[in-house]
């Protein structure tokens, strides 16, 4: 946290709880001094003296006092003349790769987001009425652009009741989910599969469920299948591709249709393409880099002039980093990360995705979690190797066993040469992505 609030220097913090006061005590450790402070659940230890221990104003504000002042119309709202190209959030990306990136995002980019997303092709939520109101449960960080913009704002514009949790983790989302009558369900991949396992998903609270979102990375179609199976027929299901770069959306899959296993087609005003070496465009079903251009996409990084330069090619196309495929219909498919691709020397060099390799351990009754990552080998150079952690009814599960379950689905050089490392836990981001790089080299 201290990284981020030195890079983006705020001047104000709001939040709930012990998070508001971990906030402002990382913020006086990066050098901040808080102009305003509010908090949200009128947090106790905002006295004089605790406040400039933290770094703190004296008598920082309750939610409550702001609300009641507006009211008694004490303070006039101020409204700042606002353009479209200003800067209206630094989001930061999911570091997974490597240390977060601060993302630049205009009030344009939001605004535009937000219509690309609601679109009908895409949209099913309703505005509110006296007599309805979507309910939706938001497990995912607000900080993510996934929760902030596709969870949050999108839902809120509608007149949603948004219900938040204090510690997100898939148990407190199942209770949220026992004590709500949702209409929506917005997963990452890794809840969704807590989810499908999961043995008293409340059926009855699930009734007014429409629409089943998942996003965050790419998920295969049987473990998909496994909690869309205990939904109604009737249920979509919907399946994005977005970074943080993008602000939230480059795909999503249609309303009108239940297709898993595919990031979907291009939301309104965006162009993709697909390109191989020397950036050559290349065709149907061609797996490459993905490259985009669309008003969503970002203003730039903070402070980081060299992975702008890295980023956009010369004619104003994002390189996303990911590497993908459109087929005959133009849905994108998203297959791994292209830094994170394991190059396997042999008579060729063949490209190995680590993702590809996850889904089979995954598949596998005694596998609670899997990553995979490359190795260094002698004669191959790179291998795959897989960190896998155990499900509790399956402690005695071997190396061997997992080997043998990937070697007899896959061609020898995606065979785990590497190994099998078993560990208590994967290093996850936030978003529930496994964060690969802290793994290499163990």
């Amino acid at each position: 946290m201290r990284r981020q609030l030195g890079d983006a220097r705020p001047v104000a913090a709001v939040g709930a709880g012990a998070l508001l006061e971990r906030l402002v005590r990382a913020g006086a450790v990066a050098g901040l001094r808080w102009r305003a402070v509010v908090a949200l659940d009128g947090l106790a230890g905002c006295s004089s003296s605790t406040a400039a221990g933290a770094g703190l104003p004296p008598g920082c504000l309750r939610f409550e006092q702001l609300v009641a002042a507006e009211e008694a119309g004490a303070n006039e709202p101020r409204f700042p003349d606002v353009r479209p190209a200003q800067l209206a959030v630094v989001a930061f990306t999911g570091g997974t790769t490597g240390p977060p990136k601060g993302v630049r995002i205009s009030h344009a980019n939001l605004v535009t987001s937000i219509c690309q997303i609601s679109h009908e092709a895409f949209e099913q939520s309703k505005e509110a009425t006296e007599s309805f109101q979507e309910e939706l449960v938001c497990s995912v960080p607000m900080y993510h652009n996934y929760g902030m913009i596709v969870v949050t704002l999108n839902r809120l514009r509608l007149g949603a009741h948004i219900v938040t949790l204090a510690d997100p983790s898939p148990d407190s989302y199942l209770q949220a989910l026992h004590q709500t009558k949702s209409t929506a369900l917005a997963l990452t991949p890794s809840l969704m599969l807590w989810l499908a396992a999961a043995p008293s998903l409340p059926a009855e609270r699930l009734e007014r469920v429409h629409t089943v979102m998942c996003g965050g990375s790419p998920m295969a179609p049987d473990n998909t299948e496994r909690l869309v199976s205990r939904l109604r027929p009737s249920v979509a299901f919907q399946q994005g591709y977005g970074c943080a770069e993008t602000t939230a959306a480059i795909c999503q899959t249609s309303r009108w249709e239940r297709l898993l296993g595919t990031a979907g087609f291009l939301v309104p005003n965006t162009r993709a393409k697909v390109v191989g070496d020397g950036d050559v465009a290349l065709g149907t079903g061609h797996t490459g880099e993905i490259l985009v251009k669309g008003p969503q996409v970002m203003l730039g990084y903070l402070n980081d002039e060299a992975a702008m330069q890295r980023s956009f090619d010369a004619e104003g196309w994002f390189r996303t980093g990911d590497l993908g495929f459109y087929d005959d219909e133009h849905r994108f498919h998203v297959v791994d990360r292209l830094d994170e691709i394991i190059h396997v020397s042999g008579i060729h060099t063949l490209a190995v995705a680590p993702a590809e390799l996850e889904e089979l351990l995954r598949a596998h009754p005694g596998v609670a979690a899997a990553a995979v990552v490359a190795a260094p080998h002698d004669a191959h150079g790179q291998v795959p190797r897989a960190f896998v952690v155990r499900r509790p009814s399956f402690l005695r599960l071997t190396e061997r066993e997992l080997l043998d379950a990937v070697a007899q689905r896959t061609p020898p050089y995606k065979h785990l040469l590497g190994g099998v490392v078993f560990v208590d836990s994967l290093p996850r981001a936030p978003t529930g992505n496994v964060k690969r790089y802290l793994l290499k080299g163990r």
